[in-house]
């Protein structure tokens, strides 16, 4: 079986309601859970709140939401993490257990069914009991990066200029969109998971973690472009 948790939390403060702010019509979370169930790859789809106009959004849409998280993991510094640990302790504890576990976050409304239904098939088809992340890969190398030095100033090394592209190896950063996870590795014994990961590439267009205002507009004006180029 599977699950995919949507960790919403309420309290957002730089956009306000950012979990359920309006996207085209729909709340935000609602095309997050819209993709996933889109998908008919999960058995359980739960939003982890602590907010009730989030739950009620959530269920309205087709979700779940059995249980409201605790005070302890919701806060501005909370990890996600823990979140997803105790939603699967939960669920164990009613009798239901899951082979895997998509953490999806809720603010991703440009990534569509196909992002998670094939990041799910590369992380059941892997030959090693790593978790996947998704990434997208870093535009120049980061070996080329020029770091700051005084408020004015910055500096790179130069004896890293001076190696060609095609011969550095690419680097990746988390866009903060999905994660898969083996539910096995998080109950019991769990202390914290390698921070060696499967990688799903996904394309930097979709990939907008939506934390400010502006992230927002950024993401409607692609929406609005991607519709109409469909």
């Amino acid at each position: 079986m599977r699950i995919a948790v949507i960790p919403a939390r309420g309290g957002s403060k730089r956009i306000p309601k950012k979990n359920i702010i309006d996207f085209h019509g729909r709340p935000m979370i609602a095309r997050t859970i819209a993709a996933i169930q889109a998908t008919d790859l999960f058995d359980v789809i739960h939003v982890s709140t602590d907010d009730d106009e989030i739950a009620e959004v959530a269920t309205g849409w087709g979700a779940s939401v059995e249980f409201k998280r605790p005070a302890d993991i919701s806060g501005d510094h909370a990890p996600v993490l823990p979140v997803l640990r105790w939603v699967l302790e939960c669920f164990f504890k009613k009798g239901q257990s899951f082979t895997t576990a998509l953490m999806a976050m809720p603010c991703a409304p440009l990534l569509l069914p196909s992002d998670y239904a094939l990041a799910c098939r590369a992380f059941e088809d892997a030959k090693v009991k790593l978790p996947l992340l998704s990434v997208c890969r870093f535009p120049s190398p980061i070996e080329w990066a020029f770091k700051e030095t005084t408020e004015n100033t910055v500096k790179a090394d130069p004896s890293q200029l001076l190696i060609r592209s095609q011969d550095l190896k690419p680097s990746y950063y988390d866009c903060g969109l999905f994660s898969f996870f083996h539910p096995s590795q998080l109950l019991g014994q769990f202390t914290e998971v390698s921070h060696e990961f499967l990688k799903f590439e996904v394309n930097p267009i979709k990939a907008i973690d939506i934390d400010e205002p502006a992230d927002l507009d950024r993401a409607r004006m692609l929406h609005s472009l991607m519709e109409k180029i469909k």
